[in-house]
């Protein structure tokens, strides 16, 4: 063996010294002409120099093009001169560090026949493209569990890991649709969107998180950071923004768009939110619609209720069947219900008050737990409280009223002096009771803007301006005998009706004004005619003064109950004590006629002359009175 290997080196030797390359061969075969170094044999191999990856890097100055084995990562390598680079492993490798001159019709990565292309990192599956079942993944251990389901879309750390035999379910994002097993047809797209789905069907999740919790929940659609995220079996809702529907575990059919809303909503249905925070804190309230920012904010049980309008309905908690359509309608509202309000803070603080109609700016603003109550008109029954009952039509209408019940405003401004009356009626522009009669009941106004009432149980139509009142029929009283009680005969006739002093007169309609304290309408054509007109009748303090004298309680006269309430007459009132006078004089006149009868006057004809004559002159008196009466 010995001599063998002396052999070789001198053989070695020997043609080193005299030629340019040198072969390596058990044949004696001379070297090829374009090597400096032929090696040849036919069942051994070349074996470069072994290193490990620290020994190879404290090479000192290596050579360019200097080659060795790294048995740490088990590759060869060169030094480019700046580097050592890796040699890769048959003619069509890929470098590690890049390739160049690649042809793109004939160079690819993949495989040549049917087979899935598999990925993988430290042995384990990274990613997936699967032409047979339509799969795709592209993550670690994402699609890991993969056996019948078809269609799947992966890409993320973990997506749609557990995914055994769902199909068509597309997950983009860390962890998504991670614990999805048969569930099909999801879309998640975030960093754990539908992480905990497993047998959910037809859900949509784009944003971080978005149905976190979903289980078996189907037909769902959030788009929002953390957008449904406890939802767990609650079917065909639908949330977009920030938060959305964040809470609902079992409720149905909800739609919440905008950040935060519906953001506590458990288990109740059909409700729909459109708004930042809009039914914020409902749970278990169904069929609610709020739309605008913070509407319906607090409600939690309340059930059929509409907001429409930034904070509308925000205080509600367990009202129902309530509509607010404005900003701010129905602010305060807790638990009234069947209310509606349409209008810029309509029915603003009401809180349990119920069946209660606002429309209009500030419409029943004040009103907390006052009921029944319908206001259409900017302002009207602005300050009402408590007040049940009431109707109030027009801008401002009824707006001082507090705790008045059943009173009924029609026209701007009427009824405004009203704070605790009752079973009031106005009709008319500025119509209603005085400053002075805040309270008086059981009133009608009608166009007496510059007459107001003043006092309980008092009519008035027209105003200071009217001259005149016009109908097909007469008024009438109710005259039935079997409403009259206490019945005695003692009207006064003569000694009443002779004290009385028939004149004529002209009206003042500023002085009107003045003495009542009320404000002079505008001016408009024919206001003052009524200052032209020459009036006949009494004046009302001297039939005052008669029926005192008399001893008569006059039923036609009207005494002021306040210093700002004026005199009046019922001329037709004056009929009853009339009646009385001519029977009296009827009985005047048979007496007379008796004593004439018995006189000693010679004739007949000259006694029928006498009774002629007397009756004559009683008759002229009435015919006079009644004459000047019946021009009123």
């Amino acid at each position: 063996m010995k001599k063998i290997i002396i052999l070789l080196f001198i053989n070695l030797s020997l043609q080193k010294g005299i030629a340019q390359n040198v072969s390596i061969n058990a044949t004696g075969a001379l070297p090829h002409a374009s090597a400096m170094l032929d090696v040849s044999a036919e069942n051994k191999g070349l074996l470069l120099p072994r290193t490990s990856t620290t020994s190879r890097l404290a090479i000192t100055d290596p050579a360019i093009g200097l080659i060795l084995y790294d048995s740490t990562v088990a590759l060869f390598y060169f030094y480019n001169g700046t580097a050592w680079s890796p040699i890769s492993v048959g003619g069509n490798g890929w470098s590690l560090t890049g390739n160049a001159g690649i042809d793109g019709a004939n160079n690819f990565i993949g495989t040549t026949d049917n087979q899935p292309l598999r990925f993988r990192i430290n042995n384990i599956n990274a990613g997936l493209i699967d032409s047979t079942l339509s799969n795709t993944s592209i993550g670690f251990r994402t699609l890991d569990s993969v056996t019948t389901g078809f269609s799947n879309t992966a890409l993320g750390y973990k997506a749609l890991t557990s995914n055994a035999n769902g199909n068509s379910n597309t997950a983009s994002g860390f962890n998504s649709l991670r614990f999805n097993k048969s569930g099909s047809g999801n879309t998640a797209n975030g960093g754990y969107a539908l992480f905990l789905n497993t047998n959910g069907n037809v859900n949509t999740a784009n944003g971080f998180a978005a149905l976190y919790s979903n289980t078996i929940g189907s037909n769902n659609s959030a788009s929002g950071y953390y957008a449904l995220y406890n939802n767990s079996i609650g079917n065909y809702n639908t949330a977009s923004g920030h938060s959305a529907l964040q809470t609902n575990s079992t409720g149905s059919n909800n739609t919440a768009s905008g950040a935060k809303s519906l953001f506590s909503n458990t288990s109740g249905n059909f409700n729909t939110a459109d708004g930042a925070n809009a039914l914020f804190l409902n749970t278990t309230g169904s069929n609610n619609t709020a739309v605008g920012e913070t509407a319906l904010y607090s409600n939690t049980e309340g059930l059929y209720n509409t907001a429409n309008g930034f904070a509308a309905l925000f205080s509600n908690t367990i009202g129902v069947v309530n509509t607010a359509n404005g900003s701010q309608a129905l602010f305060s509202n807790s638990i009234g219900n069947s209310n509606s309000a349409f209008g810029y803070q309509a029915l603003y603080s009401n809180t349990e008050g119920n069946s209660n109609v606002a429309i209009g700016e500030s419409a029943l603003y004040s009103n907390s737990i006052g009921k029944f109550n319908t206001s259409n008109g900017s302002g009207a029954l602005y300050a009402n409280t408590t007040g049940e009952g009431n109707t109030a039509i027009g801008g401002v209408t009824l707006i001082a009223n507090t705790t008045g019940n059943s009173n009924t405003a029609i026209g701007t401004l009427a009824l405004t002096q009203n704070i605790g009356g009752t079973n009031n009626i106005a009709i008319g522009n500025r119509s209603g009771t005085a400053v002075g009669s805040p309270n008086a009941n059981n009133t009608i106004s009608i166009g007496n803007y510059d007459i107001l009432n003043g006092a309980t149980n008092q009519v008035i139509f027209g105003n200071f301006s009217s001259t005149g009142y016009y109908s097909n029929n007469p008024w009438a009283t109710f005259s039935d005998a079997r409403i009259k009680t206490n019945i005695k005969e003692e009207v006064k006739g003569l000694d009443f009706i002779m004290r009385l002093n028939p004149v004529t007169y002209y009206k003042s309609i500023k002085e009107m004004v003045r003495l009542t304290d009320n404000k002079e309408t505008a001016d408009f054509p024919g206001k003052y005619d009524v200052e032209k007109i020459k009036f006949s009748g009494f004046l009302a303090q001297e039939v005052e003064q008669a029926a005192t004298a008399s001893g008569y309680e006059f039923s036609g006269l009207h005494k002021p109950q306040n210093n700002k309430d004026l005199y009046a007459l019922s001329y037709e009132s004056f009929v009853v004590p009339l009646v009385k006078a001519m029977q009296e004089q009827q009985l005047m006149i048979e007496k007379l006629t008796k004593q004439l009868e018995q006189s000693e006057i010679p004739t007949i004809a000259g006694k029928q002359q006498v009774i002629i004559a007397a009756q004559q002159k009683q008759i002229d008196l009435l015919e006079k009175r009644l004459a000047a009466l019946e021009a009123k």
